[in-house]
């Protein structure tokens, strides 16, 4: 019966990618907003902060249909496949200096190591933790991609598709304070957009991913 739910919502979901998607007046009007407000951003702020505008850009498209194509069946299956290996294999390169290189799994790891000893230690509660966990929930849920994948072909899954997708800002937002990125950070990002594409996103998720990068790029800025 789960999988007959799942033949079926995979069918719709075909219907309406077959019917294609078109570029209309009103969505030229929203794109030309967008690029505005990231220009702006980019002028003030630094390059940095492209990241989180194109991956804004991404998840709009998504609302609008524009990847219906990828989200359904084997499609979707292969592009989220894509994504996890994409994710694995930012660990095992440098993505920040600090005194040098510091690969993707160490970076992973002191993000969970640094906020979990300032609460063991007692130390005053910073704004930084709530960067920290949403980045912490972000590794965890892409890590969980294949549990996604399975529960999808079943006709579950929902809520790990719109926690994923509601965390995704925070990996980008890391780039506002642009000093010491190298190459497996922007590979980390990249894992995200490839899920984000894969992954339908509906009005509520587009409004908190639109809270998540209003709230974490001021705290992202503090960081030294």
């Amino acid at each position: 019966m789960e999988s007959d739910v799942a033949a079926r919502a995979n069918s719709k979901l075909g219907q309406k990618a077959g019917s294609g998607w078109q570029f209309r007046v009103r969505h030229l009007f929203v794109l030309t907003t967008i690029s505005a407000i990231a220009s702006a951003l980019a002028a003030a702020y630094g390059p940095g902060t492209l990241l989180l505008s194109f991956g804004m850009l991404t998840a709009w498209l998504n609302l609008c249909g524009a990847f219906q194509s990828l989200q359904y069946a084997r499609r979707q299956t292969v592009m989220l496949w894509l994504a996890w290996i994409t994710f694995l294999v930012s660990l095992g390169l440098p993505s920040v200096k600090v005194a040098g290189p510091v690969y993707g799994l160490w970076a992973a790891w002191c993000a969970y190591a640094l906020p979990a000893e300032s609460i063991l230690k007692h130390e005053p509660v910073r704004l930084a933790l709530i960067a920290y966990f949403a980045i912490n929930v972000a590794n965890v849920l892409m890590l969980l991609v294949p549990v996604l994948i399975w529960r999808k072909s079943h006709g579950w899954g929902q809520w790990l598709r719109v926690a994923l997708c509601v965390v995704m800002p925070s990996v980008w937002c890391i780039a506002w304070n642009f000093n010491g990125l190298l190459v497996g950070y922007f590979v980390w990002c990249a894992s995200f957009w490839l899920a984000l594409v894969a992954l339908p996103v509906r009005p509520g998720v587009f409004g908190a991913m639109l809270g998540v990068s209003a709230v974490l790029p001021p705290i992202v800025l503090r960081w030294h």
